[in-house]
């Protein structure tokens, strides 16, 4: 039933990949930071905190975001801060900056990731249950399929690369998110 909607394909397709970019660099963070001089194990739970700190962030600036720009210019927003920040954490080698930056790809994380999850509770409101369940499998094994692909590519491109193509990647989803938001999720 949720995959009659021509639309819910699209949604678990981005929810997946937008999983595989963002978190996909999570697990070797710490190596990142080793390999950059400037910390390890606990400088990179920091920033991954910093990560969550985004998120909470933008709950405070939600309503006005969305009453200024509307959700397809954040979701197109939210891909394009979360890149320009991945990108950035790979080259920038400076702890105060890139807890910083890990910080505004929590907040454009939250941008993009916050469409996507309000339409999937709207793709069939019949089954509202399934809708979101297939959304948060797609969302998982994105994250999975993107650990273990970074776990792969980590000795050919190195962690700066990895953030770079993460970053890249994201720069790739503006345009599908923004199309995605202005869709709508009820098929028309």
């Amino acid at each position: 039933m949720v995959c009659q909607n021509p639309i819910s394909i699209r949604l678990f397709i981005i929810v997946a990949i937008e999983g595989a970019l963002v978190f996909g660099c999570f697990p070797i963070v710490a190596a990142h930071m080793l390999q950059q001089g400037f910390g390890g194990p606990v400088e990179a739970g920091l920033s991954l905190g910093a990560f969550g700190i985004g998120g909470l962030l933008y709950t405070l600036c939600v309503t006005p975001l969305v009453r200024a720009f509307g959700l397809p210019a954040m979701s197109g927003a939210g891909a394009a801060l979360a890149a320009v920040a991945y990108i950035l954490i790979g080259e920038v080698p400076h702890l105060g900056v890139v807890i910083g930056l890990f910080a505004l790809a929590g907040f454009g994380f939250q941008m993009l990731h916050n469409m996507i999850q309000i339409l999937a509770t709207e793709l069939v409101p019949a089954a509202r249950g399934a809708s979101v369940a297939l959304y948060a499998t797609s969302f998982w094994l994105g994250q999975a399929i993107g650990a273990a692909a970074a776990s792969q590519a980590l000795p050919l491109a190195g962690s700066s690369g990895l953030f770079l193509a993460a970053g890249i990647g994201l720069l790739g989803l503006i345009w599908p998110a923004i199309q995605l938001a202005r869709s709508g999720a009820v098929a028309r």
